[in-house]
């Protein structure tokens, strides 16, 4: 059974002895090299060379093929997302009549990552329902073996749903910034499950530049008025419910690929009788419904996926998921008590002597989930909720929330469940320029936490401090401006910009 507890986003200073010298050089080294949002260098990404140039392939039940525009039926052909091929994993049929051998079709690449995003387009077609045949995507580090990011996704819709369905293409962009140098395999994997009724397949294209329709602005979902934590490469979202309690409002803005408004939008839940929640047209392009949470056992997690008709055109598309869990802990607002919604709370396990924030993506031996639902950091709820399943270990949180001071959990060790892990974060009142660890002095250590924060190790608690150029974000400048000012050097700051070390307007 799964155990329960708590998220964090901790900095983990002790042992950096950072000379001032040293930050200065790697703060210059930063600025000297702008920010780049390239892809990492797999080869022939797009199947433009006409055929699999580059890639491998694994089990392959039915085959993996590259192809240009392809039939599914009569009338109905799948484009690639760009360019003139896309790989296809499995076979389209015409009807839900045709059968489909058991077994999955494997497409890989190993390559060195070299840029900051694996970035990528998959389109899934089925006439299965919730519960059968399966696609997954897997980033591996093939020196470690470490995951850097998985997803899986089975087929949707109501039992016995036998209708032709599809996602439409959904771009995915891995970060992969701190893994430059490394070797690494990307796979995909499409099939059938345990059956062999009703196909299910696969497209795989390139997306360096060519936007498909956005049907779904994942961005603007909210779950009782506050954006849910989501998938940083997908931006699907997750959700954590205790099982069988309550219920939760969701609102969805949605749009056909041409523009118009749907004529209706339905919310699946994959549960074994999956739950449908029909949505209501609300102001502008919002559809919003309740959901009852489904029972089920902590650590158990539902699909959850939209069915939009679109002058008869059904379009299905994944959003997310829903896993059942036991509270492990609330943060509040010290002063009035009240929740917080929105918190960032990271979790981490100590290895070691180490603290290390938790891969969402790692597994255990036997193929299992280290933690559930696989997102870290994650945001509360409108109740000021957050909490995981996770595996024997000892773990604490760092909370971060804005407006408020940031705040690290005391190390609790699971098992037994920890349900109680709740903090309390103190409202800010005042901020002082430069000064993002809260501490009242803005130093060297301020600069490398900006450092830190840019590398991807998390933000310090009063990170919205540390912008002291005043261009909207957090970038290695200010680092350098910071470490100017600590050296009594000039800092060259825009006129209307609050000076590093003074107060900024009051929170």
């Amino acid at each position: 059974m799964p155990l329960r507890f708590p998220p964090i986003v901790s900095l983990n200073l002790a042992g950096l002895r950072w000379g001032l010298l040293g930050l200065i050089a790697v703060a210059a080294l930063l600025v000297s090299f702008p920010s780049q949002r390239a892809e990492a260098a797999h080869v022939n990404p797009g199947f433009e060379s006409g055929n699999l140039s580059g890639w491998g392939l694994g089990n392959t039940v039915e085959g993996v093929t590259v192809v240009g525009p392809d039939t599914i039926a009569a009338g109905l052909v799948q484009s690639p997302l760009e360019g003139s091929f896309m790989a296809r994993l499995g076979n389209p049929q015409p009807s839900s009549s045709q059968n489909q051998p058991i077994g999955q079709n494997e497409l890989f690449q190993n390559f060195t990552i070299n840029e900051t995003f694996v970035k990528f387009a998959y389109n899934l077609w089925t006439y299965d329902y919730t519960g059968f045949d399966r696609f997954s995507i897997e980033l591996r580090l093939t020196g470690s073996n470490a995951v850097i990011y998985s997803y899986s996704q089975q087929a949707w819709g109501a039992t016995g749903d036998k209708t032709r369905k599809n996602t439409g293409w959904q771009i995915v962009s891995i970060p992969t910034s701190q893994y430059i140098g490394q070797q690494a395999r990307l796979t995909f994997s499409a099939g059938g499950s345990s059956d062999t009724l009703y196909a299910f397949w696969a497209y795989i294209d390139s997306a360096e530049s060519t936007i498909p329709p956005q049907v779904v602005d994942f961005p603007g979902i909210t779950i009782n008025g506050f954006p849910p934590s989501r998938d940083p490469a997908s931006q699907t979202i997750h959700l954590t419910r205790p099982p069988g309690t309550g219920f939760f409002d969701i609102s969805v803005p949605v749009l056909c690929p041409d523009g118009s408004t749907p004529n209706s939008v339905a919310l699946i839940v994959g549960t074994p009788s999956p739950m449908s929640v029909s949505l209501t047209k609300g102001s502008g392009n919002d559809w919003s419904g309740r959901v009852n949470t489904p029972s089920g056992t902590a650590g158990q997690s539902f699909p959850l996926t939209l069915v939009i008709d679109c002058d008869g055109q059904q379009i299905t598309i994944y959003i997310g998921s829903l896993t059942l869990i036991d509270p492990s802990g609330f943060i509040t607002d010290a002063e009035t008590d009240l929740p917080i919604p929105e918190a960032t709370v990271t979790l981490q396990r100590l290895e070691g002597s180490n603290w290390e924030t938790v891969n969402p993506y790692a597994t255990n031996l036997d193929g299992s989930p280290q933690i559930a639902p696989k997102v870290n950091p994650q945001k509360t709820d409108s109740d000021g909720h957050y909490g995981w399943d996770v595996i024997a270990g000892t773990y604490r949180v760092l909370v971060q929330a804005t407006g408020y001071i940031g705040q690290t959990s005391p190390q609790v060790t699971v098992p037994p469940p920890v349900l109680d892990l709740n903090l309390e974060l103190q409202p800010l009142t005042e901020l002082i320029q430069g000064d993002v660890d809260c501490n009242a002095v803005v130093n060297s250590v301020d600069s490398l936490k900006i450092l830190r924060e840019i590398a991807g190790f998390g933000a310090a608690p009063c990170a919205i401090a540390g912008d002291v150029n005043c261009d909207g974000e957090n970038k290695s400048v200010d680092s350098l401006f910071i470490l100017r000012y600590v050296a009594g050097l000039s800092v060259n700051q825009p006129a209307l910009c609050t000076p590093i070390g003074d107060a900024l307007p009051e929170i």
